[in-house]
C-alpha cells in the first residue's frame, strides 16, 4: 500500500498576547514576556513556523510547530503575522543649554524616576506589556534640546551604582522622560550567532542612550 501523502495546511498562526516575535535573517525569536525570557529558533528549524505565520502552505503536525502551540505561544489566526519594521533611527545632535529652572524640576524628575526604575526592574519586563505611563506630548521639544537633557540626565546617572546594564539604564531613561512628560518608547533587540538582547529608548525616531551604528546591528522584537 502507497504512502498516505503528507498532509499541508495553510491556516495562519499568530503569537499569543504575551509573545513578541522577531525575524532574524532567518532565524526566529521569541520573547515571553510572562516567563521574561526568549526563545531563538536557526533558520533550519524555523522553516514551518514562517509558513503558518505567513499563512503558506505548512506541515500542521510539525514537532516544533506542535510544541510552540501546546506551550501557548503561538495560537491560531484568521490573518498572517507581519514582521515589524526594520529599525530607522537618527543620533542626536549637539546639546541646547537647559535654564536653571528647569534643571531643578528635571533632578527632581530623576529622583522619582530611580525609584520608579527600581521597582519596575524588580518586577521583570513582563510587566511592561501592561503598564500604562502617565505623559502629555511634548513632541514641540526640538532634537538639540531633548540632547541638552539626555546629557544631563547621564551626568547624574553616573553617580547612580549598577545603572550602566542596557535595561536599567533604559528603564531610568524612560520613567525620567514620561516624568517630564515627554513621550518616548523602551524598545526591545535581538541578534544571533551569537543570541543577544538588548534595549535602548527612543524619542521621535532618535535614539536616545545608545548609537545610532550599535542599534542597528538589531532587529525590533518589541516597543513599549
Amino acid at each position: 500500500m502507497a504512502a498516505s501523502p503528507p498532509r499541508f495546511s495553510i491556516m495562519p498562526i499568530r503569537p499569543s498576547d504575551h509573545v513578541r516575535i522577531a525575524d532574524v535573517a532567518g532565524d526566529l525569536v521569541l520573547l515571553d514576556l510572562r516567563q521574561d525570557d526568549y526563545l531563538a529558533l536557526s533558520s533550519c528549524h524555523a522553516g514551518p513556523v514562517f509558513a503558518a505565520l505567513e499563512g503558506k502552505d505548512h506541515d500542521p503536525a510539525d514537532p516544533i510547530l506542535q510544541e510552540l502551540l501546546e506551550n501557548r505561544l503561538v495560537q491560531m489566526a484568521a490573518e498572517p503575522w507581519e514582521q515589524a519594521d526594520s529599525i530607522h533611527v537618527l543620533p542626536l545632535p549637539e546639546p541646547a543649554r537647559s535654564n536653571s529652572l528647569y534643571k531643578g524640576w528635571m533632578l527632581l524628575a530623576f529622583a522619582l524616576a530611580v525609584l520608579l526604575t527600581l521597582a519596575s526592574y524588580y518586577r521583570s519586563t513582563k510587566a511592561l506589556a501592561s503598564q500604562a505611563f502617565s505623559c502629555g506630548n511634548r513632541s514641540e521639544f526640538s532634537p538639540e534640546r531633548m540632547a541638552g537633557i539626555v546629557r544631563w540626565f547621564e551626568s547624574l546617572r553616573i553617580f547612580i551604582p549598577r545603572t550602566g546594564r542596557c535595561l536599567v539604564q533604559s528603564l531610568l531613561l524612560l520613567h525620567f522622560l514620561r516624568l517630564l512628560r515627554i513621550p518616548s518608547e523602551l524598545v526591545f533587540g535581538v541578534r544571533t550567532h551569537p543570541f543577544e538582547a538588548h534595549c535602548w529608548v527612543e524619542w521621535n525616531s532618535r535614539v536616545l542612550n545608545d548609537s545610532v551604528d550599535h542599534v542597528c546591528w538589531y532587529t525590533v522584537i518589541a516597543r513599549f
